[in-house]
């Protein structure tokens, strides 16, 4: 897509039979983020449930992404802006990680931009069940989720110390909720992995640590990289190789009258981390989305990846005192 002249969106209808068809948006990304999909889809299916009934089409007027580039500029003139990047500055000042998973690829320089993506289900009652341990700490399933995520890196790498990126809503930070746009943000999140610990205590410790970065996000990650002053390496990623992402219910609002929707994502063919695991999913299940670069990791090894993390969350859902180790 052109940037400059556009269009930066396009959309597409394709009549698989006369009761089924496949609808299909693509947009670049620095138009729209997630939370923006969510917005797109439910104003579709706003204008989509109007005209079928002969109604005129109102939609509110939405925020522009000037406004939240304005109220960005506000933010760092605040003593608040100050505190956020003190927050991370004091997170980071004694050591920064480099989380170095196993390879079955040497490292190139400049590094590939080449992947795939690997689908995998995961059922309605394991994520209930995960749901229910969590908060039963007071845990959400994102953390619940991301907290098991870096468990299993910690047996991958078998590094006590650890950082996982983890994109967050630039849109609910700012309170400007209806705004498209790539307005997110990506928190580095640090973490020590003590192997003594049961799940559900090392969860516990996290779900606090987690909240503190959420009250902290409105830093951007290119932002404080620059006050981190880390040494580049054309063959890695900076500070943030490893990406969890959860994008569920991102059209539990979306109604289309008279005919059932199943909302589904595309992979790309390139990846900028190493490793992204993306959970996604909607009022008809969930789904693990594993990107990976494909000049590092084989899909076998990412297949393989994924049934030691399913087995990992059997097992926090059946017993969250297990020990870690």
């Amino acid at each position: 897509m052109d940037l400059k002249e556009g269009p930066l969106f396009k959309v597409y209808l394709h009549k698989l039979s006369n009761h089924e068809h496949l609808f299909t948006i693509i947009k670049h990304h620095v138009i729209a983020d997630g939370w923006s999909s969510g917005i797109m889809l439910e104003d579709l299916s706003k204008m989509y449930n109007a005209y079928i009934k002969g109604e005129s089409i109102t939609l509110f007027k939405a925020a522009q992404l000037s406004d939240y580039a304005l109220e960005q500029a506000r933010f760092k003139l605040t003593k608040t802006y100050q505190s956020t990047e003190d927050f991370w500055l004091n997170l980071y000042k004694d050591q920064v990680p480099v989380v170095d998973l196993p390879t079955d690829f040497p490292r190139t320089s400049p590094r590939s931009y080449k992947g795939m993506r690997m689908d995998h289900p995961i059922s309605k009652e394991l994520l209930e069940q995960l749901k229910s341990r969590g908060a039963k700490v007071g845990g959400s399933l994102v953390t619940t989720l991301l907290a098991a995520f870096e468990v299993f890196l910690y047996a991958k790498t078998k590094q006590e110390n650890l950082v996982v990126g983890l994109p967050a809503s630039g849109q609910a930070a700012s309170g400007l909720f209806d705004v498209v746009g790539h307005c997110v943000n990506l928190l580095p999140l640090k973490t020590t992995i003590d192997k003594n610990l049961s799940f559900s205590a090392y969860l516990k410790k996290r779900k606090n640590e987690v909240l503190d970065a959420y009250d902290h996000q409105r830093l951007t990650f290119g932002e404080l990289i620059k006050k981190l002053y880390i040494q580049r390496d054309s063959a890695r990623i900076t500070l943030v190789p490893v990406i969890f992402n959860i994008d569920m219910g991102m059209d539990q609002q979306v109604r289309f009258d008279g005919i059932e929707h199943k909302l589904t994502s595309n992979p790309r063919a390139y990846e900028s981390f190493d490793l992204y695991l993306n959970a996604t999913g909607s009022k008809n299940g969930a789904i693990l989305e594993w990107s990976f670069n494909t000049g590092l990791f084989e899909p076998e090894t990412i297949r393989a990846y994924h049934q030691d993390f399913h087995t990992m969350l059997e097992k926090i859902a059946s017993n969250p005192e297990i020990a870690i180790a």
